[in-house]
């Protein structure tokens, strides 16, 4: 009887919870739109209300007023604080606007990011006594970022990284552990460089001053709070108490195998500043490709707080929430809302785009990724 209940009891919660998801994304998605401009836009000189501009040059604007196109001067646009009429780009102009050798520089300079991530990997498999190539630790570290962009939320990767090592009959445990790591590390240098961005580039904005010092909370609420919850015999012996208390038990000792080492987990968080000092400086020349204004502090604190908000697994990809945050934090900051809009698009294709080899890994030929325990 209380197996025939809980089933049907489990299936309500599943089902609510995938609508509550559903419901986030449309909100989100909903939000973003709503924000959105499709067309540029001006402000003419004593009136509160936009116009849709049609075309621009030192001299004139062509504006769309009542439904019908008119050349006014260029001294009857209003202007912002550099002196320059005031504009809202949209999206339907910021692809052909944009400057296309700065997004392919920040297509380079991304590169950076996936190459670091094999080495932090490999630096987390060997925390836990485990080995494995260069080739393994790339082929399961490319498959894990392809499907970021295939499970909800920008962690969904991680699953398949763990398939790929639960293969194993040999450290199943640590292996699961190293990604956890490896995630943990990732998110701890990420706050980590958004407060020392704050602190080493004067912002005035106290909006972003608060975000950078909350990054720094963040930091040390991770490290106190990882030292905090390992390392202990009792709660070895509690877990061992509990269902599946054997498996419990190995992932605690490997958990806490990471305190031990704990200047390899040092390491990693400064690689992972470095890859994400990478990431930063490609999402800046990006959005200065888009437009936006170089203003490279408010990126390097602003952008991986939204990164942040976007790794929760509630949506697939981030949809909405990603482009919400970034909304929030950078527009009229940097740029409009489409200008914000089409960088956190410029930011998943190029994401995307060094992502896209990973799903070639599972169509070829078996790729040796068995960890091994590290001879001593």
């Amino acid at each position: 009887m209380r197996t025939a209940v809980s089933v049907p009891g489990a299936r309500l919660r599943h089902w609510l919870w995938i609508a509550l998801r559903l419901a986030l994304c449309a909100a989100a998605v909903a939000y973003v739109i709503s924000r959105t401009d499709f067309y540029d836009k001006v402000w003419l000189v004593g009136q509160e209300a936009p116009v849709r501009l049609l075309g621009l040059d030192p001299a004139s604007a062509r504006i769309l007023q009542a439904d019908q196109p008119r050349t006014v001067p260029i001294d009857q646009l209003q202007t912002g604080t550099d002196g320059k009429p005031r504009v809202s780009w949209g999206l339907a102009s910021l692809a052909s606007r944009s400057h296309k050798g700065l997004l392919l520089l920040a297509l380079g300079i991304y590169a950076l990011q996936p190459l670091l991530q094999v080495v932090r990997f490999r630096w987390m498999l060997r925390l836990q006594n485990l080995a494995t190539s260069w080739r393994g630790a790339a082929a399961i570290c490319f498959v894990g970022n392809f499907y970021c962009y295939v499970i909800p939320g920008t962690t969904g990767g991680d699953i398949v990284r763990a398939a790929y090592l639960m293969r194993n009959s040999v450290g199943r445990h640590g292996g699961l552990v190293a990604i956890i790591l490896d995630r943990l590390t990732g998110m701890a240098g990420m706050f980590l460089l958004a407060g020392l961005a704050g602190l080493a580039i004067p912002i005035e904005d106290p909006t972003v001053r608060y975000i950078a010092r909350l990054s720094l909370v963040m930091f040390a609420a991770m490290v106190v709070g990882f030292a905090a919850v390992t390392g202990w015999q009792w709660v070895t012996r509690l877990l061992g108490r509990l269902p599946l208390g054997d498996h419990l038990q190995r992932l605690y000792e490997a958990a806490s195998a990471g305190r031990r080492g704990w200047p390899v987990l040092l390491a990693s968080v400064g690689l992972t500043i470095m890859l994400q000092a990478g990431s930063m400086a490609s999402f800046s020349v990006a959005a200065v490709a888009l437009g936006m204004k170089p203003v490279w502090q408010l990126y390097f604190v602003c952008l991986p707080a939204a990164l942040v908000v976007a790794a929760i697994p509630i949506v697939p990809m981030g949809a909405g929430t990603l482009e919400a945050a970034m909304i929030f934090l950078l527009a009229e900051r940097a740029g409009s809302v489409s200008q914000v809009v089409g960088l956190a698009f410029a930011m998943r294709m190029i994401g995307l785009i060094w992502a896209l080899p990973g799903g070639l890994v599972p169509l070829m030929r078996p790729v040796s990724v068995r960890s091994e325990p590290v001879r001593q």
